[in-house]
């Protein structure tokens, strides 16, 4: 993406799947002038690599006009800024699925993939309308003997990224499209919201039970459940 001047640019990350010639990647598109450096930072802590701030285009300096803010002698108008982290073929999609959870943790726009479900998914569809509940069994095979079932519940924008996370590793057996309650304080005040969610119920091997536990954690909005064994 070529550099541009604008006013506003909101930050965003996308997930670019392996193709022809290039394995798998993270884009995070930004205001150069206010790259997200906690984003920065926790997805180098992921092990995603380190993020070298894209310095600005000289259509971007203003030489004449100086910045009191930034206390310097010029001014850098806002500037479109991107950065591309390769990932590994074997882990593109979990590592995608939680540099998401970052992202969005951090005030990062999610766009792509990571942020809607692939066309003819079988865990998407339901709607949460008002208070409205609806439970749709993915898949009536329960499993066998030695298989675990595991309850999740996610942020509705975040089941993509989960569903993603876990391919491979486990399957849905039960979803359920519901609500959650979250209690927020800003400037001293303080007030619930209810927010849509999506509570799944994954099938997984019981010698995978750790790999998947550790997969889903930082993607639940509440600890998972070990129901029971088969």
């Amino acid at each position: 993406m070529d550099n541009q001047p604008s006013s506003t640019i909101d930050a965003e990350l996308s997930f670019v799947p392996a193709r022809a010639g290039s394995g798998p990647e993270l884009v995070i598109r930004y205001d150069g002038t206010e790259p997200p450096t906690d984003l920065f930072a926790a997805l180098e802590a992921l092990g995603c690599g380190h993020v070298v701030a894209e310095p600005p285009p000289r259509s971007a300096i203003d030489w004449t006009t100086p910045d009191p803010r930034r206390g310097t002698r010029y001014t850098i108008a806002s500037y479109v800024a991107t950065a591309h982290l390769p990932l590994s073929a074997a882990e593109g999609g979990s590592m995608a699925a939680r540099a998401a959870t970052l992202a969005s943790d951090s005030g990062v726009r999610v766009v792509g993939d990571l942020a809607s479900p692939a066309p003819g998914s079988r865990v998407d569809g339901d709607r949460v309308e008002g208070n409205r509940v609806e439970t749709n069994r993915v898949d009536g095979n329960r499993g066998s003997r030695g298989d675990v079932e595991v309850a999740v519940c996610v942020d509705a924008h975040r089941e993509p990224a989960l569903v993603a996370a876990v391919d491979g590793l486990a399957r849905c057996i039960e979803r359920e499209a519901t609500e959650l309650c979250r209690t927020n304080t800003y400037r001293g005040r303080t007030c619930e919201t209810r927010v849509p969610a999506i509570r799944l119920v994954l099938l997984v091997g019981r010698d995978q039970l750790d790999d998947l536990m550790s997969t889903i954690s930082p993607l639940a909005a509440e600890a998972p459940r070990v129901l029971g064994a088969h």
